[in-house]
């Protein structure tokens, strides 16, 4: 019986010869005697993927990062499989995987340079396309076009895609919607929207009685994700991901009266003045560790019941617990004596 070794130069030589459905047999051949050996692995899913067999191809080269999550090479392969899948945020998020496991500095062996460039090629190669409207991940595509109220069919079709596309206002800035909550009880709580006129700080500077304003965020899926699971990336690429923030007067602790509706809808304790409340669903296009205006996908109308739902009550206590490092519980974090009010 021929040995692994044996069996691997027999591959690579069919591998430099181009004979890739014969080097992929001889793969399986030498994984069935060594079924925990990355090399073949990743061997196997490079020739897959050069015979255009993406599936088989990611496959292998997952069973690689499975076995040994320090193996860059395999981490790259996935990457690479995803990419001719059209799965981009995968993709991205491998590549990015097999570069973090080089080591620190520029000290890199030969092949450790070879697997930097790559990784690095690849990435300005994928980057771009999560950003086309054409090929974009399809939750990414109906959020941006429900924004416009644009009807999206469920079947995702380039013909489909290109019918909103083709729509003027496809490439326009959405609209900005928010929940107004005013810090008297007997002015209605009333959802607003402001047209895209360029600058809208006027409009949210008149509907809050300010000079200035400032935010304050009650969730963020994005920092909830980096922070409670240790990910520079948060949700990752292309990825949709929604955040709530409440606008208020800047000197509104000191000037303004408590808005006891605000308290209990938003579960934050001494809110003062009238609010704004805004929920953005945004995505991230590029390797900038902050946010930017050009990651807006569109704000959300955010209603009165959704906040008052239990599933915004256990974001908040969530969001609290992570970024805090308190509330341990939902009762730690509502108090003994919490309750659901209809505010209406």
């Amino acid at each position: 019986m021929e040995s692994v070794d044996q069996l691997k130069q027999q591959d690579n030589a069919l591998f430099r010869e181009g004979n890739y459905e014969e080097a992929c047999l001889k793969y399986l051949d030498a994984l069935a005697l060594d079924d925990k050996n990355v090399v073949l692995y990743t061997n196997l899913s490079q020739c897959y993927f050069l015979l255009g067999r993406y599936n088989e191809s990611l496959d292998n080269a997952k069973k690689a990062t499975q076995i040994d999550k320090t193996f860059a090479k395999g981490w790259y392969r996935t990457g690479a499989a995803y990419e001719a899948l059209e799965k981009f945020p995968e993709s991205i998020e491998n590549y990015l995987e097999a570069v973090e496991l080089l080591p620190p500095g520029n000290n890199f062996t030969p092949a450790q340079t070879t697997q930097r460039d790559e990784c690095e090629n690849s990435l300005k190669r994928v980057l771009p396309k999560i950003r086309d409207p054409l090929i974009m991940p399809y939750d990414v595509f109906t959020a941006t076009a429900r924004a416009h109220d644009l009807t999206v069919p469920q079947e995702d079709t380039r013909e489909n895609r290109m019918k909103i596309i083709n729509n003027p206002v496809f490439t326009t800035q959405p609209p900005f919607h928010a929940l107004f909550i005013p810090d008297v009880p007997w002015s209605p709580i009333k959802e607003v929207t402001i047209a895209d006129k360029g600058d809208r700080t006027p409009e949210i500077l008149k509907l809050l009685h300010s000079k200035f304003y400032d935010s304050v965020t009650l969730h963020s899926e994005y920092q909830l994700v980096s922070v409670r699971d240790d990910k520079l990336w948060g949700v990752g690429f292309g990825r949709p991901h929604v955040s709530y923030e409440a606008l208020m007067d800047d000197n509104a602790v000191s000037t303004r009266q408590l808005n006891e509706r605000a308290c209990q809808l938003l579960r934050r304790p001494e809110t003062y003045g009238p609010i704004l409340v805004m929920k953005t669903t945004m995505c991230k296009w590029d390797m900038d560790i902050f946010a930017n205006p050009e990651a807006i996908l569109c704000w959300e109308q955010v209603t009165e019941a959704e906040l008052m739902s239990e599933k915004f009550t256990l974001m908040r206590a969530e969001w609290e617990k992570v970024k805090r490092g308190n509330a341990n519980t939902l009762a730690d974090f509502l108090g003994p004596d919490a309750q659901y009010i209809n505010l209406g």
